[in-house]
């Protein structure tokens, strides 16, 4: 009984495989069918672009239609404007100048009922009376905490932050804007003009205050806090100044800007960003000569 049992199973099995080859025979032959029916893929050569011929290049040259191109304007290439202008003309313009200030939103901020112009006054006065003392800190310490909070001391912090937020905000005009006031406060335009106000700070007070800058530790302190150009063009005109006084002989506290020139020289010459630039290197170089020639 197992023996047929046994037979019978194995011709199931044989039925089974024979079955499975001739199903995956039937798909292997359609696959193949279907490859054969495809058309074959016939590779094309890339043309070699041809070199047009002189009349045809001639030809595409007339029609194309050329780019206009607008030239760049850049300002720093046109003749640059005098330095120093007619006083009467620079007083005009720092007028104009607060009155712009009075317009503006971050000073209407700090105080709705500011006039710039009269609390520029009020601090000339202030600072003039009570200017700082430029030299002798090796001398008496106590100088150097004077100088250091010189500012901090005499003017109010509404004042202070007045001053940081106009040199600030009006950075791009700063150059302008230096050299009119230097023109207008210290009378050396190319031309005199009258004080009728009386707010000018006399040529001590000027002198002072250049030499603060140059000559103390906390003058040079409160340049460094500031921004590079507001620095160089600050150190410049207190050199001029005290220059000035080498020339009227009221040096006297014997302040020496020569060792001064060449390093502020280099520095002018690599920053970037000033539109004077070669009068101001113009005018050290002339400053340089007049001491060497007296060395």
């Amino acid at each position: 009984m197992k023996k047929k049992d046994n037979r019978a199973w194995w011709w199931i099995g044989l039925f089974i495989v024979a079955a499975l080859a001739t199903v995956v025979g039937y798909f292997l032959g359609l696959q193949r069918a279907h490859k054969e029916a495809e058309p074959p893929v016939i590779s094309v050569p890339e043309e070699t672009p041809r070199e047009p011929r002189p009349e045809e290049d001639a030809t595409a040259k007339q029609e194309e239609l050329p780019a206009v191109v607008e030239p760049e304007v850049n300002q720093r290439d046109s003749e640059p404007p005098e330095l120093f202008k007619d006083c009467k003309e620079a007083r005009d313009e720092i007028l104009e100048f607060f009155r712009y200030l009075d317009g503006q939103v971050y000073v209407k901020r700090l105080n709705s009922n500011t006039n710039t112009y009269d609390t520029f006054k009020e601090l000339i006065g202030t600072l003039s009376a009570n200017p700082p003392v430029p030299a002798g800190e090796g001398i008496d310490t106590r100088l150097i905490t004077k100088n250091i909070f010189h500012f901090f001391r005499i003017l109010d912090r509404k004042d202070l932050r007045l001053i940081r937020q106009v040199i600030e905000k009006e950075k791009d005009s700063l150059e302008i804007n230096m050299a009119l006031f230097y023109v207008w406060l210290a009378g050396r335009g190319s031309s005199p003009c009258t004080d009728r106000e009386a707010i000018r700070p006399s040529f001590d007070t000027l002198y002072r205050y250049a030499g603060f800058f140059l000559n103390t530790i906390g003058g040079r302190a409160y340049l460094f806090r500031r921004a590079t150009k507001f620095r160089l063009l600050v150190s410049f005109y207190s050199l001029l100044i005290i220059h000035e006084a080498d020339k009227q002989g009221t040096n006297t506290l014997g302040i020496d800007i020569f060792p001064l020139l060449e390093p502020l020289g280099d520095e002018i010459s690599l920053y970037p960003d000033l539109y004077f630039k070669d009068q101001y290197l113009e005018k050290l170089d002339e400053i340089s000569r007049y001491y060497l020639l007296r060395r």
